[in-house]
């Protein structure tokens, strides 16, 4: 690490240096997740001595048939406070461990993030033909999103996931659950990866995700999503059901009696502008993704400065359950300033 040593770090318990620390000394608890800067791009042995910072996402949903529902006052932003989760769906799940590591270079930034998910999941949602008609294969893929923000509001995976054309019917709550800003004019930054795309740079404001070039990150391959004749209500609760078909098929063709199978959800190309890349392995028992992307960027999304702070959140796709975990709380990213600090000046503090 060229002799490199963040201050941060050097209140270690054996009063070593880093190296000596991530060896042999006792667990310190780290509140942040520092980048330190490297000369060239981190090696296994380098992400091997980070300290990584140890969070849990939680999942589930709350939500279901319970009379209570009937009684609230539902709005746009009534999901902050109803369920941790990013939909409903299945039931409440266990906390996700989650470890953050970073490191920078003079010109790029990486993010190393692992989490525990015994399943390994590649395939992305799909439609498939059986004998009674189309239906939802109940495959999705894993993943992980990470949300930056720009701003000093609330801020959260949960802040930014809002609710609308919803109802109760039946003692269970019906709407489109949808990722958007609330503020006008407000622009966030986010990384996201899946086995089928790799890693993408999105950016979130008040219309939904688009992609750096501006497209729409997704739509729903769903012939009752799509149709105009129908109510919001009836969109929502038709959608990817029993009467519902697809409109294409992987090659983008309209579908036809011959078709077998077809994706559930159209993704953008990374397209003009992508700046994010990430690899990927599996891990222990989850997996292991590092994001990479330059320090210094458009305006328009997060330009990463040495010494200052920034504020993210995680979201933990499972394609098992189906489900999405976040990390409640907004977490702390910081570019670390080098300080000179050899092993010799330490001992002698």
């Amino acid at each position: 690490m060229g002799g490199w040593i963040p201050a941060v770090w050097r209140f270690s318990v054996c009063g070593l240096s880093l190296l000596l620390a991530a060896a042999s000394c006792a667990r310190i608890d780290v509140d942040a997740v520092y980048a330190v800067r490297l000369a060239a791009s981190p090696t296994d042995a380098a992400w091997d001595l980070a300290m990584p910072r140890l969070v849990k996402a939680g999942g589930g949903s709350v939500h279901g048939r319970l009379p209570v529902l009937a009684g609230l006052e539902l709005d746009t932003d009534a999901v902050h406070g109803a369920s941790a989760s990013c939909h409903h769906g299945p039931p409440v799940t266990h906390p996700t461990p989650v470890q953050l590591r970073a490191y920078h270079t003079d010109r790029d930034l990486y993010l190393d993030v692992r989490w525990e998910d015994a399943t390994e999941d590649r395939t992305p949602r799909s439609w498939r033909r059986t004998a009674g008609g189309w239906e939802i294969a109940p495959d999705d893929e894993d993943g992980v999103a990470i949300l930056w923000s720009a701003g000093t509001g609330r801020f959260g995976c949960q802040e930014a996931c809002h609710q609308s054309d919803f109802a109760v019917r039946g003692g269970s709550l019906v709407d489109v659950r949808s990722m958007f800003l609330a503020e006008e004019g407000a622009r966030e930054e986010v990384w996201v990866w899946k086995p089928s795309l790799g890693g993408r740079q999105l950016l979130i404001d008040r219309t939904g995700f688009v992609t750096p070039a501006g497209a729409p990150y997704s739509t729903m391959n769903s012939r009752v999503a799509r149709d105009v004749a129908l109510g919001p209500e009836a969109r929502r609760a038709g959608m990817f059901g029993k009467q519902d078909a697809p409109l294409i098929d992987g090659e983008g063709n309209p579908v036809t009696e011959a078709t077998r199978s077809a994706p559930a959800d159209r993704w953008a190309p990374a397209g003009e502008g992508n700046r994010v890349t990430a690899s990927a392995q599996r891990w222990r028992h989850g997996w292991r993704v590092v994001f990479t992307r330059p320090l210094a960027v458009a305006k328009e999304v997060v330009s990463f400065q040495i010494g200052q702070r920034y504020r993210f959140g995680v979201a933990i796709f499972d394609g098992t359950s189906v489900n999405h975990h976040v990390v409640r709380d907004a977490q702390v990213f910081e570019v670390v300033a080098p300080v000179a600090l050899s092993v010799a000046e330490e001992r002698a503090e």
